[in-house]
C-alpha cells in the first residue's frame, strides 16, 4: 500500500480530449528528496496524454495551478473551498480556446 500524503483527482483537457487522473502528492516527507514538485508532477502528467503536444506548456501551467489549489486547501489556506469539477474543466477549457 502506497503511503501519500494526499490523492485528488485532476481533469486534463486539450483538443479536444479529455482525461481524469489521480495525482498522488508527497510532501513534508523526512526525507525531502521524496517530496513531490509541483512542476515536475504536472509536466508528467501532460505527457503522458498528450506527448508532443505543441503549446502544451500552458496546460502545464494550468495543471501546476490546480495542484497548487488542492495542497494549500489539504494545508489549511483555503480552508472550506470548493472545487466544483465540471465548471473547473469548463473554465480551463474557455482558457485554452482564448489563448
Amino acid at each position: 500500500m502506497i503511503d501519500v500524503s494526499y490523492r485528488f483527482p485532476i481533469t486534463l483537457e486539450w483538443g479536444g480530449q479529455t482525461f481524469q487522473e489521480n495525482v498522488y502528492w508527497f510532501q513534508n516527507e523526512s526525507d525531502p528528496s521524496l517530496n513531490s514538485n509541483v512542476y515536475d508532477v504536472a509536466s508528467r502528467l501532460v505527457e503522458k496524454h498528450f506527448p508532443g503536444e505543441f503549446g502544451s506548456e500552458r496546460l502545464v501551467l494550468k495543471v501546476v495551478n490546480l495542484i497548487l489549489k488542492y495542497t494549500a486547501r489539504s494545508e489549511g489556506e483555503n480552508r472550506g473551498m470548493i472545487v466544483d469539477h465540471q465548471k473547473l474543466v469548463l473554465f480551463l477549457c474557455l482558457q485554452q480556446n482564448a489563448l
